[in-house]
Formats: C-alpha cells, sequence, structure tokens
C-alpha cells in the first residue's frame, strides 16, 4: 500500500502543470505562486531539477509522474 502525500493547491496545480512538460524554475514559481511547492516536492522525490545552461529545470522524477497521472485521472482535467 503507497501513501499518498498530503498535497496543498499550489502542490498540485505545479505536478500538473510538469505532467504537460518539464518548465524552468521561474515559469513554475510564476504560475504556482511561490518556490515553497517546487521545494516540497523535491523533497518527497516527485520532481527533480536539473541546471541547463545556468537555467534551472522541474521535471517530474517517475514516481511523480505516476502520481500526477492519477490525480489527473481523478480529477478529470
Amino acid at each position: 500500500m503507497s501513501i499518498i502525500p498530503r498535497l496543498s493547491k499550489s502542490d498540485l496545480k505545479a505536478l500538473l502543470l510538469l505532467l504537460q512538460v518539464p518548465r524552468g524554475v521561474t515559469e513554475l514559481q510564476r504560475k504556482v505562486g511561490s518556490w515553497r511547492p517546487i521545494e516540497y516536492l523535491n523533497s518527497l522525490g516527485l520532481v527533480k531539477i536539473t541546471e541547463t545552461y545556468g537555467i534551472k529545470v522541474v521535471s517530474l522524477t517517475p514516481k511523480g509522474r505516476r502520481l500526477a497521472e492519477a490525480i489527473k485521472s481523478i480529477v478529470g482535467v
């Protein structure tokens, strides 16, 4: 049995946005309102932050993708 972490609306929004395509940290911060969701999702191992050509990019880990897809199917987005 897997445990689903407690997620805020901003966390959910970030996961669903990242399900579409990896995004730059700055872009994602603007869309979700702060750095906290990115940092929290990273601490849970749901996203990874990599640096490419000096730009920090946030993408889903396999675990994060599975959770985001489950949320998407439940919410119906």
